[in-house]
């Protein structure tokens, strides 16, 4: 048998235990550190909400009824001018969350998180609250967090719903730029650009400021999150885990159970491309990056539990459980005229409306495959076979839009709308690992230790001790 060298620490022995020790603790501080971390996060959201709520009621309204009497308010299913049509039902239902209950306080409205109607009730619901009457549509949201009530509420309490637009839009922008922007920077440019054009090509993304309220939200959280991760990367795996969670809470707080999976593959992926880049090894890319694809939806579900903890807490134990159990049961499998029960058919759904829908999707389909093979033969042919782990790593992130259109089943085939979204994103996570994988290999530029400082070097230092082993 060869001998096989081992490093070991000054005073150190085979069969000590001392290290798998020390690595034990370490996982368990780090842990509790991003445990603490999301407790305070789940604290500092609570209290902007009340914030939020304690917006004037009646501006809000005022502006709301100019946009129904100028009819920019809904409806529903009206062209997004960009081959699709637009999902105002979620904006009707953001900028309607909070209103209804006048007669609750900042506080309580956070607790319970009143919302009048949406588009087709809306107005009727608008024209009541300003005649100074309750509407009688109204309904309780507590079982989502309503984080766009910090935006909504104040921007249409100064400017109204076209202002409310514009600066969702501007936040999409900016959040889409500083993700592009750090993902050329720390990995390659040509990864960005492979990663982004299926989403602009493929897609209706650009069409969401002015027809999707929430959807415009989400997807700028949604590229937030991985930009948040990626910043952390350089500085070890405790920042990394404590930005992924972070990213994963701001996500579900303004989300409506849209695209989680969109956050969730970016955060991913560029992990790997990250550390691909900067210690041209597998190992320690593929260990990062399972990391965070565990903690990331660990982190969402924690962000929502916490919102049912405080509601159980303040509603009270019957009614807080009676709406969330309901709820949940009827999105992970209830029944529904417009629901199959087969595994595979939420999949299916989304891409059919992908394809039928967005007038570019079958050629960016298509240019894509082409990229992707063309890819991947040159990559073999500069660099071996063996190169083509690189590209599993990069491209698996993409099966998560699958996991969560099948975990969700429910929610994914009544809003196909919406849901559909994350298949150009996973096409762009694949079409960006096979333009990665092709590429000259990453320069040696260094590693990241432990404790997050880079060492200048890839070579391990000099072992204090080696003991041979035959």
């Amino acid at each position: 048998m060869p001998p096989i060298a081992t490093h070991l620490r000054p005073g150190s022995s085979v069969g000590d235990d001392t290290g798998g020790q020390h690595v034990a603790r370490r996982v368990g501080k780090t842990v509790l550190q991003v445990l603490a971390v999301l407790i305070v996060v789940q604290l500092a959201f609570f209290a902007l909400l009340v914030v939020a709520q304690a917006v004037p009621d009646d501006p809000i309204v005022t502006h709301l009824q100019e946009a129904v009497d100028e009819g920019i308010y809904g409806p529903t299913g009206r062209p997004d001018n960009m081959g699709s049509e637009s999902t105002s039902f979620d904006e009707c239902v953001a900028v309607g969350t909070g209103l209804g209950r006048p007669d609750l306080n900042p506080f309580e409205r956070a607790v319970r998180m009143p919302r009048i109607g949406s588009c087709a009730d809306g107005p009727d619901d608008i024209a009541a609250l300003a005649r100074g009457d309750r509407p009688d549509g109204v309904t309780e949201y507590f079982r989502y967090w309503a984080g766009w009530t910090v935006l909504a509420r104040p921007v249409l309490a100064l400017w109204g719903l076209d202002a409310l637009r514009r600066i969702a839009g501007a936040l999409l922008v900016l959040a889409a730029g500083t993700f592009l922007a750090l993902l050329a920077k720390r990995t390659k440019p040509a990864y960005a650009v492979g990663l982004a054009l299926p989403v602009l090509l493929g897609s209706n993304i650009l069409a969401t400021p002015s027809t999707s309220l929430n959807q415009t939200t989400s997807l700028s959280a949604a590229f937030l999150s991985p930009a948040l991760v990626m910043i952390a990367v350089p500085r070890g795996w405790r920042a990394t885990l404590i930005a992924t969670a972070v990213g994963a809470a701001i996500y579900n707080y303004v989300d409506l159970m849209l695209t989680p999976a969109i956050p969730w593959m970016l955060s991913t992926a560029t992990t790997a491309a990250v550390l691909l880049v900067r210690t041209d090894r597998l190992r320690p890319a593929v260990q990062r990056a399972l990391a965070v694809a565990i903690v990331w939806p660990c982190a969402f579900a924690f962000t929502w539990a916490s919102r049912w903890v405080i509601a159980v807490l303040l509603v009270g134990w019957d009614e807080a459980v009676t709406n969330i159990r309901d709820k949940v049961e009827f999105r992970l499998g209830g029944s529904s005229a417009s629901v199959r029960d087969e595994v595979g058919a939420s999949t299916r759904v989304s891409v059919e409306y992908w394809l039928s829908n967005i007038s570019t999707a079958r050629a960016v389909l298509v240019a894509a495959g082409v990229v992707i093979v063309v890819a991947l033969v040159v990559a073999v042919r500069r660099h071996g076979a063996s190169r083509l782990g690189v590209f599993a790593l990069l491209a698996a992130p993409a099966s998560f839009a699958l996991v969560w259109y099948e975990l969700v089943r429910n929610h994914s085939q009544i809003h196909p709308g919406k849901a559909h979204m994350s298949l150009p994103v996973a096409l762009g996570v694949v079409v960006g690992a096979a333009v990665f994988t092709a590429g000259s290999r990453p320069g040696r530029l260094g590693t990241v230790s432990d404790e997050g400082t880079e060492s200048p070097h890839l070579s391990p230092p000099e072992p204090a001790a080696v003991t041979v082993i035959r």
